[in-house]
């Protein structure tokens, strides 16, 4: 079968037919472009089903890779998966109740063990005895991105005893060391700075509450900057997994995703600084191994948000411009 980039949603898989394919028709939607033979994709499709085992407890095997890869185009996708399906022979067809393979699953769980032995057992020597970390580096490696010279990004402090006078520009940048109180991406006594792409969600990320006087600054990059970004979307056909194969793909990108839940989650007033540990050595692990300046993951709080931790403050300039703002309203939702 003949298939084109129209055929699917996954940036991976739209690239590798757009440098790969060849003039000619579309088996699918009928159009003169490039295509490429399903045949092409063997090996990654091969590799991705067997990723997938029947399961009494899963979901149809079409609607599971739907909802949490994406991969096809909507209009297309059950025709072009069911025919990989019985290229390959396959014993699952396209609504067979499937789940991830106990391989799968267990690589995943990873993180989770990772999280209680920095808890409980050794925090500081836990990466002698981390097996996984290839697909936490793959991870990263896919996860790339780059905050450009002069990107604008914003802080929020609420205003000492309320009030009315905004702090100085030098007071918005993050605390001094020796005061630097433990957070989800840093440990006690190191200071990152915290950003957010908009003066919305930094209000909900400092909890700032009716009548609050807050002051916000407005911060510039002063040069290009690596990031790991957490809210860019990582296909398990990234190139970068291309030697490791699809199924590693996989597992790099659910440990990714439940790296970047852990970072979301809100800071509750019960929480524990310990229970931020695996997050703050996570952080130092992108920092000194991936080379990384910084990370970006999604606000919990506020629907478009995203939030930014800068490792060096420096890289980042707080303008001039630091402005008042009263807190006049509160939404509550159900």
């Amino acid at each position: 079968m003949k298939i084109c980039e129209k055929c699917f949603n996954d940036p991976s898989l739209i690239l590798y037919i757009r440098q790969n394919g060849v003039d000619g028709i579309c088996d699918v939607t009928n159009e003169e472009t490039k295509v490429i033979d399903t045949v092409d994709l063997s090996d990654s499709f091969d590799s991705f089903i067997s990723s997938f085992v029947e399961s009494n407890e899963g979901v149809p095997f079409y609607s599971k890779i739907q909802q949490d890869w994406n991969i096809f185009n909507e209009q297309y996708g059950r025709i072009i998966f069911d025919a990989l399906l019985k290229e390959r022979k396959s014993a699952l067809a396209l609504d067979t109740s499937v789940d991830y393979s106990d391989k799968i699953k267990h690589a995943v769980r990873d993180w989770n063990m990772l999280k209680d032995n920095l808890i409980n057992k050794y925090r500081y020597l836990s990466i002698r005895d981390w097996k996984n970390e290839t697909y936490y580096n793959e991870a990263f490696a896919v996860h790339a991105s780059t905050i450009n010279r002069d990107t604008i990004l914003y802080r929020s402090r609420i205003n000492d005893k309320n009030s009315e006078t905004p702090f100085k520009k030098d007071e918005m940048s993050a605390p001094p060391q020796k005061v630097a109180t433990a957070g989800r991406a840093n440990p006690q006594g190191i200071a990152f700075l915290y950003l957010s792409n908009n003066v919305e969600t930094t209000f909900y990320e400092i909890r700032a509450v009716y009548l609050d006087n807050v002051s916000t600054g407005v911060f510039k990059a002063l040069d290009d900057i690596k990031i790991v970004d957490f809210t860019k979307y990582g296909s398990p056909f990234d190139t970068i997994y291309s030697e490791s194969g699809v199924q590693s793909g996989i597992i790099s990108e659910f440990i990714a995703k439940e790296i970047s839940e852990d970072l979301s989650r809100p800071m509750r007033r019960y929480d524990s600084v310990v229970d931020y540990v695996p997050t703050q050595f996570i952080c130092e692990y992108i920092k000194y191994v991936a080379d990384a300046k910084g990370i970006a993951f999604g606000s919990s709080l506020y629907d478009t948000g995203v939030n930014y931790v800068i490792f060096d403050s420096s890289d980042f300039e707080c303008q001039d411009n630091v402005q008042i703002h009263r807190i006049n309203k509160v939404i509550i939702e159900e």
